[in-house]
């Protein structure tokens, strides 16, 4: 779905109003595609609970870069004693799902 909606804004500043009103309309697309029943891989399931509301949390700017949110799952995964192989696949379930951004 291409959707007809620009939005005008400062990409430094995560907390003005044209920000929140970029994240509610993300949030909705989200809830959208959810309605679909999107089964989520097991090893994603955990990424989504727990690490990415650990990382919004800790983060003043919600940017970070592919490598960087690698090292994050890792770090999560190898705390818990777990490896996971297949970073790619992780990351474009999550684009696919609006978790993450991949062009970031």
């Amino acid at each position: 779905n291409i959707q007809q909606r620009y939005f005008i804004l400062d990409c430094r500043k995560s907390q003005s109003s044209q920000m929140k009103e970029l994240r509610s309309f993300i949030a909705d697309i989200k809830k959208e595609l959810l309605q679909t029943k999107v089964k989520y891989p097991r090893v994603c399931v955990p990424i989504v609970k727990k690490l990415l509301p650990q990382l919004r949390k800790m983060m003043a700017n919600p940017l970070m870069t592919r490598t960087e949110f690698v090292e994050a799952v890792k770090e999560h995964f190898a705390a818990e004693g777990q490896l996971v192989v297949h970073w790619d696949l992780v990351v474009d379930f999550l684009n696919t799902v609006g978790e993450v951004c991949r062009w970031v």
